[in-house]
């Protein structure tokens, strides 16, 4: 595929140093080991104390080399039966494609290394700054999909994932032991074309709650199939999830770009997933690099939110 137009890179330098000082400054953190559990099984509070502290946690090699390869075959399957462009019923092979039966809305689709959100009222205008669209190119299709709902309708692999013990050990954790879970989607990010997410928080619903807290909007689980790196990955403001609603217009244009000076990626190997508070300000850009970034996307809140206020707050008393 061609690459990126040389246009496009005027500022490549600047980048390729903002992504290299994001990236050690997200190693320096406290958040990041396997998932390690006391001998009664709970989950280390050390672990907790650190997601609450920063908003997010890596947890290194949850799935192994099997799970790994189910999820690889799935995604594959699932590339593979995708419409053959945005519109069609069928897949390039001219078989019913993917989601056509389906009564709601699975796939998003955006223009090549586009921004299809950012500065629009999709999900209630939480995407309030436009990204950078770099030119993608000559080769490349119109539209590509970036986002999979409903993932596990289409893939078992995904749903053993979604019951790993350890990942119900966290959510127990952080959200309680009566929690539910709200989302499944595959977020795909294909190399040299996969769109951008515009800087937001998650969770539409609490903001305004006199009995707000730093978990009102509960967590994503991020699975990675591939890894991440800072070209292709999610970026964070450790502990904007403390802030409540943050001005994102205005931090914007406080730094002058999008390139915030206080994010850090999440910096993943193949089978690390990332527990990411819905309220910490969190994006990614284009991915103009040649490596996938496909992320399992699973997530849980507390079915009382109490319970979740309470396991905040007794993080913080240690």
């Amino acid at each position: 595929m061609d690459s990126v137009v040389a246009e496009q890179s005027i500022n490549r330098i600047d980048i390729a140093e903002y992504m290299a000082e994001g990236r050690s400054r997200a190693l320096a953190l406290d958040n990041r080991g396997p998932i390690r559990r006391t001998a009664s099984g709970a989950v280390e509070p050390d672990i907790l104390e650190a997601y609450w502290r920063h908003g997010f946690y890596v947890f290194e090699n949850v799935f192994g080399a099997q799970e790994l390869a189910d999820l690889e075959a799935d995604f594959e399957d699932i590339l593979e039966r995708l419409p053959a462009h945005k519109g069609a019923d069928v897949d390039s092979k001219g078989r019913p494609a993917l989601g056509v039966d389906c009564k709601g809305e699975n796939l998003y689709w955006s223009k090549p290394l586009g921004d299809p959100w950012g500065g629009t009222g999709f999900g209630q205008g939480r995407h309030a700054v436009k990204m950078d669209e770099p030119t993608p190119g000559q080769d490349a299709p119109e539209d590509v999909v970036f986002l999979l709902i409903g993932s596990l309708q289409f893939s078992d692999a995904c749903l053993r994932a979604y019951g790993h013990p350890d990942l119900l050990a966290v959510s127990a954790a952080v959200n309680g032991e009566d929690f539910v879970p709200y989302t499944d989607g595959l977020f795909i990010k294909a190399p040299r074309l996969g769109a951008s997410v515009a800087w937001h928080q998650d969770g539409t619903t609490h903001w305004d709650s006199p009995d707000w807290h730093q978990g009102s909007h509960g967590f994503n689980l991020m699975g990675q199939i591939y890894g991440c790196t800072p070209e292709n990955g999610v970026w964070v403001i450790p502990g904007s999830h403390k802030l409540g609603k943050v001005d994102i217009k205005a931090k914007t244009e406080a730094a002058g770009t999008t390139y915030l000076p206080d994010a850090v990626p999440m910096v993943c190997n193949p089978g690390d997933v990332v527990i990411s508070n819905r309220q910490l300000l969190h994006g990614s850009f284009a991915n103009t690099s040649d490596q996938w970034r496909v992320t399992v996307n699973m997530g849980c809140l507390p079915k009382n939110p109490s319970s979740a206020c309470a396991a905040a707050a007794s993080s913080r008393r240690r």
